[in-house]
């Protein structure tokens, strides 16, 4: 194995001969699975055997390396090296290699993850007991859960710069100042989600005894009409043009028009599409699972063609092999990851910014109200779009009703001429 990827002879004896060799090549299988290059693997198994040798010199065992001990090895050892193995590479290079090697033995149980609590400023110590507040108690989904944690984060900034958290001398009044000022420089929907957080976050802390009185009622509200705006959606041509601009002729390309499709033709949120499984799709049946969405329920849609066909052409010529799976996975090093959030975010932008079609917005969001504008100018119910979209209330697929143009030409009244 160690042969494939390493050039020099000397390397691949030293390797064989040493009492790190089982490590060493549980690291080359590492790599390797992790679509590492040749070149990759040839470099960084250098630098692991000079990292072994010098363990053995110094009579380290490998069970009680950490990052000191990488530390002492790049910056005492390796500028002074006299090794009789070749040194290997730069120490950028080095220092990535060990840091894959600390990860990989971390992975196996041979060392121990540093504990993290130690490090942890008292903020961060209350944003983690209020995250899982939020998730054990209230229940969010992650993408709330990281908006809410972004704006307490922020008001934890300002209200204690030093670190020094005395919650039980917040006041009413500066619970106030402080949302009447970022309301001044906020828009209306983000300064109301910056209310709910701070009456979650104050609920939090009447439940952990850090205050005595419910903070949360002091909280003002904010004016915010929830029908006050409309919704972007793409046109049908903007819509093919988008679509066009994804180059299914690289695997890259074929994932992203696959994940673009799922969002627009069934209406999931981006979350929703990147943790779809290979279990979620049943294709004898043409149906899709999503589970775990924002309503806490398990839909069951429909697989149409057009999404099947992309889908199964990712699958067949595009993922790369990995023992994932959820069906949308990493390109880039290490592959065959499962595809964050975010990474679709960033994809879906790029394919905006390809095109350069003039649109009021990027996101993925306006794929869905892409589909609900369709559906609705088609003659669909507001029900039936509810319940398509996934909503908790019917409620909040009435905005779509502003955007039903063919509906809205049969109500106006001609104008009176004078």
């Amino acid at each position: 194995m160690i042969e494939k990827h390493v050039k020099k002879p000397i390397v691949v004896n030293s390797i064989e001969n040493t009492s790190f060799r089982s490590s060493i090549e549980g690291f080359s299988e590492y790599l390797n699975k992790n679509g590492y290059s040749n070149r990759s693997l040839n470099d960084y198994l250098r630098v692991i055997n000079h990292f072994c040798y010098w363990l053995n010199a110094e009579n380290i065992a490998l069970c009680t390396i950490n990052t000191d001990t990488v530390n002492v090895f790049l910056y005492d050892h390796f500028k002074k090296c006299c090794c009789p193995i070749p040194k290997g590479k730069p120490i950028r290079i080095c220092s990535i290699a060990l840091k894959h090697f600390l990860k990989m033995l971390q992975e196996v149980n041979i060392i121990v993850p540093p504990e993290k609590s130690h490090s942890l400023s008292c903020a961060d110590k209350i944003m983690c007991e209020f995250r899982t507040y939020l998730e054990n108690v209230n229940g969010v989904m992650a993408s709330t859960m990281h908006l809410y944690s972004r704006h307490i984060k922020k008001f934890l900034q300002q209200q204690y710069e030093n670190d020094m958290i005395e919650f039980q001398q917040l006041t009413i009044d500066e619970v106030r100042e402080y949302v009447c000022n970022k309301a001044k420089r906020y828009k209306p929907k983000t300064s109301k989600v910056l209310s709910t957080s701070l009456r979650a976050f104050f609920r939090f802390l009447l439940m952990t005894n850090r205050i005595l009185h419910p903070l949360h009622d002091a909280v003002p509200s904010v004016a915010y009409r929830r029908l006050s705006t409309i919704p972007k959606y793409l046109t049908g041509d903007q819509f093919e043009i988008l679509l066009s601009s994804f180059n299914v002729s690289s695997p890259i390309g074929l994932r992203n028009k696959a994940m673009a499709l799922l969002m627009a033709r069934l209406g999931l949120r981006s979350h929703e599409a990147v943790q779809i499984t290979i279990e979620d799709i049943n294709w004898r049946e043409a149906t899709i699972t999503i589970k775990k969405n924002k309503s806490r329920r398990t839909l069951y849609l429909p697989l149409t063609k057009e999404i099947g066909d992309i889908v199964a052409l990712y699958l067949q010529k595009g993922r790369p092999y990995t023992e994932e799976r959820r069906i949308f996975v990493t390109h880039a090093l290490p592959k065959g990851k499962p595809l964050p959030e975010r990474g679709l975010q960033a994809a879906i932008r790029e394919a905006f910014k390809h095109c350069k079609l003039e649109v009021p917005s990027n996101g993925t969001h306006m794929l869905r109200h892409t589909l609900a504008t369709q559906l609705l100018q088609k003659g669909a119910r507001l029900k039936e779009i509810a319940d398509i979209l996934d909503h908790c209330s019917i409620d909040t697929t009435f905005i779509y009703t502003k955007v039903n143009l063919k509906q809205l030409d049969q109500v106006t009244l001609s104008w009176p001429e004078v």
